[in-house]
């Protein structure tokens, strides 16, 4: 690995572990946490790519975390709605 990569790569982790921190610094507003979850998306698969690993287009991930997003709404709206008897 050239020189120039480790230190992408160091710099990647640099970022991935400040995400980390603000993330687990218990963020209240909704939005910032949404914008630090996707960066912290954006920066694994950046670090994915940059070591070669067959990474997703940006394009590509984006649909799938919209998509992830969308499921654990559709979760939480079913265990948030009236209680269902049997």
């Amino acid at each position: 690995m050239d020189a120039q990569i480790h230190r992408q790569l160091a710099n990647l982790e640099v970022a991935e572990m400040a995400l980390r921190q603000n993330l687990h610094g218990h963020v209240q507003d909704a939005t910032t946490r949404a914008h630090l979850e996707r960066a912290l998306a954006h920066v694994r698969e950046a670090s994915l790519s940059e070591e070669g690993a067959n990474a997703r287009s940006v394009n590509q991930l984006v649909r799938e975390l919209t998509g992830m997003e969308r499921f654990f709404e559709s979760l939480q709206i079913q265990t948030d709605g009236p209680l269902r008897r049997s």
